[in-house]
């Protein structure tokens, strides 16, 4: 995912970015950063080959203010978000006004980065699906899509996991508490030695201690011990 952030103060437009890359390190995001509108930032409007979140402080210090880059972007790109920042109410009128489909206005300096968490969350968990699984050890570099992963099977006699995903399946030196520790809450314990991905699912057997994958393969490890863990579908 790329964000492109277009702020005057840079001490702002910095804590945009670091806010960014403490919440979302699992994911693989882009952050360019500018002062102005120039033809770098141009030539970014222009290329829609990904979409991309546009995050714009309204009042610039140059004559095309963050309402008119917006403009531009709208010419050319439908498919992107666009969130306004700023330090003045009375600018939320004239954006909404002025500007096809804003995602959102945010104030400054009220309650800024909860606020503005909470719709990147959204954007994020709605629009786009980029969370990796991150290992790395001195034999093993390990980035997978946590939407390719199915289950996660915990090998006792070899005391590693078995990610078994859409196409291939990987071999880590972790626990399962490990690995809850790293995934999102997308991730349940359903077994002793099972994690599933609970968005690949279908269905739960428990009676039969067994689910049931979106490729169709059934995998015998479920617990009715687990039961309270998932959302029973």
């Amino acid at each position: 995912m790329k964000f492109i952030i277009v702020e005057d103060n840079k001490d702002y437009q910095k804590k945009i970015a670091d806010i960014l890359l403490k919440k979302y390190f699992t994911y693989k995001i882009e952050i360019k950063k500018f002062l102005k509108y120039d033809k770098d930032l141009e030539a970014i409007i222009l290329n829609l080959s990904e979409p991309k979140i546009y995050i714009l402080d309204i009042e610039l210090n140059d004559p095309i203010s963050g309402i008119k880059i917006a403009k531009k972007i709208r010419k050319k790109d439908r498919d992107s978000f666009i969130i306004f920042i700023t330090s003045h109410k009375e600018m939320f009128e004239p954006v909404f006004r002025n500007i096809y489909e804003v995602y959102n206005f945010i104030e400054k300096f009220d309650s800024f980065e909860d606020r503005f968490i909470k719709d990147i969350d959204r954007i994020m968990k709605n629009h786009f699906d980029n969370k990796c699984f991150h290992f790395h050890n001195n034999r093993i570099f390990l980035n997978i899509y946590y939407k390719e992963i199915l289950y996660i099977e915990r090998d006792t006699v070899e005391r590693k996991l078995i990610i078994y995903t859409t196409d291939e399946t990987y071999c880590v030196p972790l626990g399962l508490k490990q690995a809850l520790e790293i995934l999102d809450d997308r991730f349940k314990q359903v077994h002793k030695s099972c994690i599933v991905n609970t968005n690949r699912v279908t269905k739960y057997n428990w009676s039969k201690s067994k689910f049931t994958l979106d490729t169709k393969k059934t995998v015998p490890l479920l617990s009715r011990k687990y039961m309270e863990n998932v959302k029973i579908k």
